[in-house]
């Protein structure tokens, strides 16, 4: 049951609720085991407290390093691209915040949490 539960994320829609609905008849909540993202649809909503004030920080001043923090990994051995970018991919996939852009409408901030990477 814990391997299937560690690879809910990556079963079909289809497969996701026929487990739910497995799991619900033996009295089981799946989001007892799964974090399961907000459905969005990629529509903009408020930006946090905290985001307005990087976005105002990046509009006042555009480009500034202020807030990066650089970091360098030496990696030995041979690159397999495809699989560095598929890694990469699926992290994106996996965490909405790295797929989130800001748009101002009107003095307001929103977040666009887009679908697809």
């Amino acid at each position: 049951m814990k391997d299937l539960l560690k690879n809910y994320h990556r079963f079909s829609k289809e497969k996701q609720k026929l487990f739910k609905v497995m799991l619900e008849e033996k009295g089981i909540e799946i989001t007892d085991y799964v974090i399961l993202p907000q459905q969005r649809d990629g529509k903009p909503f408020p930006a946090s407290f905290a985001q307005k004030r990087l976005w105002f920080l990046e509009q006042f001043e555009p480009g500034s390093p202020l807030y990066v923090i650089p970091v360098a990994v030496k990696v030995k051995g041979e690159l397999n691209k495809n699989v560095l970018r598929d890694s990469i991919n699926e992290i994106v996939k996996r965490h909405e915040v790295l797929r989130t852009s800001f748009k101002s409408t009107d003095g307001n901030v929103f977040q666009v949490i887009h679908t697809e990477l």
